[in-house]
């Protein structure tokens, strides 16, 4: 799934649903590869789950009470003024180091 074929709810009472978009957060499509997951952030307690297959019409659901969530590492992205400054103190750079060589061969040793 893409974040775009994703949908939330927390209108549960502090429970959150996070399910596929193709008919709704709460309702899973026969029929169709879709799902939700309902289960409480605040203390890591699951609650319910479900999901269709486009391979079948059947609908699976059952009851989970414990689940755990491992953040992904960050990266770190540079910023755009960091990029733009980098490449403009090169160039800088480079007009300098040809401007000082052509001065230079006219000079005597």
């Amino acid at each position: 799934y893409t974040l775009g074929e994703l949908d939330f709810d927390n209108s549960l009472g502090g429970l959150l649903t996070i399910g596929g978009a193709i008919a709704g957060v709460d309702t899973s499509l026969a029929g169709a590869d879709d799902f939700w997951v309902v289960f409480d952030p605040t203390f890591l307690a699951g609650n319910d789950i479900a999901y269709t297959t486009s391979g079948s019409n059947g609908f699976y659901r059952g009851i989970f009470t414990a689940f755990s969530i491992t953040p992904a590492a960050a990266t770190s992205v540079p910023e755009p003024f960091t990029i733009i400054g980098s490449l403009i103190g090169g160039t800088a750079a480079v007009r300098m180091k040809k401007k000082l060589k052509s001065t230079n061969r006219g000079s005597i040793d």
